[in-house]
């Protein structure tokens, strides 16, 4: 729960903006992907609705998804999927703090030293859809598109994490505990050089959707204590929007605590805007 307290939002057009214009993933194959175009058609029908095949050619593919719509200044159109094939060889070195924030997955380096394909899949004309609609089609059709092509990484670099393929593939839209932020969102972790135990973790994901990410920077807690609130609020910003006003307080490790939030620009790149957690005077860092 969080207390409500007072509102003092900044002015938006002095921030800096994260928003994914266009949303998507890398897959790292070993093999050239032979992808059966008709089978993955028939899934995306499945659970996307009245999806269109618009072209298949030159190591492109597109679909246009005609129950959504987008309104436009100049017109309107569906929302579309691009899917884009490429032997070009993969940078680890960018990859390295991919690699670091990658807790779920211990294997995702050696899984991706293995690619020789890598396989874009990036929504296209549907960042004016609602982030809810716009990461649920994303989802779906990532989704659909692991089971007709092996993989052996995904690389999310919006939330800046590599997730193995078969992990999520056990995320399936059809269960009943299907989490739509799986993938999209990740929780980082830095320890403050030149500090003795101060600690500096964040949200990272939700500022490609249009939201606020949240980060804190604190002493003497458990960092697995922060990463579960940290989780916790990121996912009620995503359930709720841009709710937590300046001055506004949140539950922290007790019922009893009250910790503060404002919006600030990040401490970390990518700059962006993110709800800063004050864990109180005992356990803050930094100067505040």
């Amino acid at each position: 729960m969080f207390w409500k307290t007072k509102k003092n939002k900044k002015n938006e057009e002095t921030l800096p903006n994260c928003f994914a214009r266009t949303y998507g993933v890398e897959i790292f194959t070993e093999n050239e992907p032979q992808i059966q175009v008709d089978e993955l058609l028939i899934k995306l029908r499945r659970r996307c609705g009245d999806v269109e095949l618009v072209t298949n050619k030159d190591e492109l593919i597109l679909f246009a998804y005609k129950d959504h719509i987008v309104q436009y200044s100049d017109g309107q159109g569906p929302a579309q999927i691009a899917v884009m094939i490429t032997d070009k060889k993969i940078n680890m070195e960018k990859l390295e703090m991919s690699f670091y924030q990658s807790w779920g997955w211990k294997d995702a380096r050696s899984a991706a030293e293995k690619a020789a394909y890598t396989i874009l899949v990036t929504d296209m004309m549907a960042s004016g859809l609602d982030y809810t609609i716009r990461l649920e089609l994303f989802q779906k059709t990532l989704y659909s598109f692991l089971e007709v092509v092996p993989c052996l990484a995904i690389n999310w670099h919006l939330s800046q994490q590599i997730i193995d393929p078969e992990k999520y593939k056990e995320n399936a839209p059809e269960n009943e505990d299907y989490n739509l932020l799986f993938g999209s969102l990740n929780v980082r972790l830095f320890n403050i050089e030149g500090t003795e135990n101060e600690t500096l973790m964040d949200t990272i994901g939700l500022g490609a959707l249009g939201l606020p990410d949240l980060q804190c920077h604190f002493k003497n807690i458990d960092v697995n204590r922060i990463a579960n609130i940290l989780y916790t609020y990121g996912d009620y910003i995503f359930k709720n929007g841009d709710v937590i006003n300046d001055g506004e307080t949140i539950q922290g490790l007790t019922v009893n605590d009250k910790w503060s939030c404002r919006h600030e620009i990040s401490l970390l790149e990518p700059k962006r805007v993110v709800i800063d957690i004050n864990p109180g005077e005992e356990f803050s860092a930094g100067n505040r």
